[in-house]
């Protein structure tokens, strides 16, 4: 087992990641509808599971990641400007995150 650390301070053993756990995770979610973008704006959203939202870092600008309704993916409001530069971010490349429909 591994040490979790936060902000330096230890805070206990983690439990090991079992097989279950990396199936759940490799587990497309469901079909996500996404939440209209407002004018001037691209949604993307999550293609896999997330436990917790995060945010995306471009050109030196944060954008920053919230469930959708339902907490069934993480979803982005990109600006439109900025849309291309995210088809180009790892996440998108490697399949954990694309346009919303």
């Amino acid at each position: 087992m591994s040490r979790v650390t936060v902000g330096g301070a230890s805070t206990g053993t983690a439990r090991a990641r079992t097989e279950a756990d990396e199936a759940e995770a490799a587990t497309p979610a469901k079909k996500v509808k996404a939440t209209p973008a407002p004018a001037g704006t691209v949604r993307f959203h999550t293609l896999l599971r997330e436990s917790v939202p995060f945010d995306l870092y471009v050109d030196g600008t944060c954008i920053v990641g919230a469930w959708n309704t339902g907490k069934t993916a993480v979803e982005w409001a990109v600006p439109a400007d900025l849309a291309d530069n995210i088809d180009r971010h790892h996440y998108v490349v490697t399949g954990r995150i694309g346009r919303a429909e």
